[in-house]
């Protein structure tokens, strides 16, 4: 590389040291112009505009740098992943396809795939492709953190505590790990541990968006819904437009709170892409805040459009759904588990709260657990 090319490559290596990803994206793309024949500079475009979360332009760079670099891995795997967080899974599926047998280390691939394949709603697949990309490495902790939210996507908590476990081991200083780790923790009646893991997280890195997300619901769960509140506020300071963030703030705040927060709810919907998963939660926010105001067809508008855009990403698997029935009511016997036996009167009973999305079931849940008898386990995705 000649030494002019050189500066500039120190120049881009250090905006994205520094965080400063648009001005990353801007000289590397500027660099690359003026000299086309190193792909260096189209791959750190790419990773510029990725880590600015422009993953669709970013995967035309990374394709631009594998035409001249072909067989290099690292700009194979950039790729890959651009194309997978901008939901182009066929192309990311297809490019799998080629690069695997290609591959003595397929761990990163695997890993990959099942990225993919959890987005397009395959959580089974998924796990089985996370467990092969574990097993081809051992310390992959990205693999390992995914297979420990797969597990706990099915409610095998006790097994991603094991595996997010196994991952800290590796990096205790993982925020990522510790924000996941929380959630099995929560789900598993360890809310004080949970709570523990998510400020050592903030701790680690103050801005990390999930772990102070985690953070505000672990406080709303335990009671503390003013500190939940104040928490959830603080995160819109930092990180404005949250979707999540602003979802379940309106689900805490008066009529009157959310009549102020319905402004930045409509500035997120007017920035946030036509296919971007935040836009279903924006909306249900909007319905929220609608539906307090009783301005229900308003509220009913925004419902219609959350819902739509779910069922565009989750559609509706009839077959798959009567086999889980089948398996669950397998499990009984005129209404009676197969491995219960009989318990004693004193003995902690269930209480299960079903319904559709949006019906009320967290408002149920959330009145009962107000009882100081009654500790709540959190919500099932499906039952």
């Amino acid at each position: 590389m000649a030494s002019n090319a050189q500066a500039l490559s120190n120049k881009v290596t250090g905006l994205l040291e520094a965080g400063q990803f648009g001005r990353a994206a801007k000289a590397a793309k500027i660099a690359y112009k003026k000299f086309p024949n190193e792909a260096a500079f189209a791959n750190f475009a790419g990773m510029a505009l990725a880590r600015d979360a422009k993953e669709r332009e970013a995967a035309v760079f990374f394709h631009q740098a594998l035409r001249q670099h072909p067989q290099n891995e690292g700009i194979q795997n950039n790729l890959v992943q651009a194309l997978v967080v901008s939901e182009q899974h066929e192309k990311a599926m297809s490019l799998i396809a080629r690069l695997m047998p290609k591959r003595n280390e397929t761990s990163e691939l695997l890993y990959l795939h099942a990225m993919s394949l959890m987005l397009t709603g395959d959580g089974d697949g998924a796990l089985d492709k996370v467990v092969k990309s574990v097993a081809a490495n051992p310390k992959h902790i990205k693999a390992l953190n995914l297979k420990g939210s797969l597990l706990g996507d099915q409610q095998r908590d006790l097994e991603a505590i094991a595996v997010l476990e196994e991952s800290l081991a590796l990096a205790p200083d993982q925020p990522d790990t510790l924000s996941k780790l929380s959630l099995s923790l929560s789900r598993s009646n360890q809310n004080d541990e949970a709570l523990t893991k998510l400020e050592r997280a903030i701790e680690i890195d103050p801005l990390h968006a999930n772990a102070r997300h985690r953070y505000a619901i672990q406080l709303s769960h335990a009671g503390r819904n003013e500190e939940a509140k104040l928490f959830y506020q603080a995160n819109l300071e930092i990180m404005p437009g949250h979707a999540d963030t602003l979802l379940d703030l309106s689900r805490l705040q008066s009529a009157e709170e959310n009549t102020a927060l319905l402004p930045a709810v409509k500035s997120a919907l007017s920035q946030a892409s036509k296919n971007e998963p935040s836009r279903a939660l924006l909306n249900f926010t909007q319905a929220n805040i609608y539906w307090q105001q009783k301005d229900y067809e308003l509220a009913a508008n925004a419902l219609d459009l959350a819902n739509a855009h779910e069922a565009r990403s989750r559609p509706f698997d009839a077959a798959r759904e009567a086999q889980q029935k089948e398996a669950i009511l397998k499990l009984f016997v005129e209404g009676v588990p197969r491995s219960g036996a009989a318990k004693s009167a004193d003995a902690p009973a269930p209480i299960f709260v079903l319904g559709l999305p949006r019906s009320g079931t967290t408002l149920v849940e959330q009145i009962v657990t107000a009882h100081k008898g009654v500790t709540g386990f959190g919500e099932l995705a499906s039952a």
